[in-house]
């Protein structure tokens, strides 16, 4: 009987370890999945201001001081709502980790309660 409890300790005890490390693992393929999307936007960032760069240097050539400096400030505008769009990126994304680690901490806790009632409900009832 003995033998039985040490057998049945040692196999909750992996249990546990394998389910740690599918939360561990989910969560690396997580973060790697947002950096990749975070070096892409980065790549599309330096994208945009070259072609900014670009439509600037077409406008500028030919054009008087007057309608320059509105297409200045319209670059800045755009600029600005960019970096603003960026910022709101990655505070979604700091939120977005936040509650994924919310989630796999009420998950582990999920996946003990169930290993807990699971031993219980499978224990010889004693008369």
């Amino acid at each position: 009987m003995e033998a039985v409890r040490s057998a049945q300790a040692r196999l909750s005890s992996e249990h546990v370890q394998r389910s740690r490390d599918s939360t561990t693992g989910s969560l690396r393929v997580e973060r790697d999945l947002l950096r990749q999307e975070n070096q892409l936007l980065r790549h599309e960032i330096d994208r945009h201001r070259k072609r900014t760069s670009e439509l600037l240097d077409d406008q500028i050539d030919g054009t008087d001081a007057h309608s320059q400096s509105v297409r200045i400030q319209e670059l800045t505008d755009h600029s600005t709502a960019l970096l603003r769009q960026t910022g709101e990126a990655i505070q979604r994304l700091h939120q977005t980790q936040q509650q994924l680690e919310a989630l796999s901490t009420g998950l582990d806790a999920a996946h003990a309660v169930n290993r807990a009632l699971m031993a219980q409900l499978n224990r010889p009832q004693q008369s």
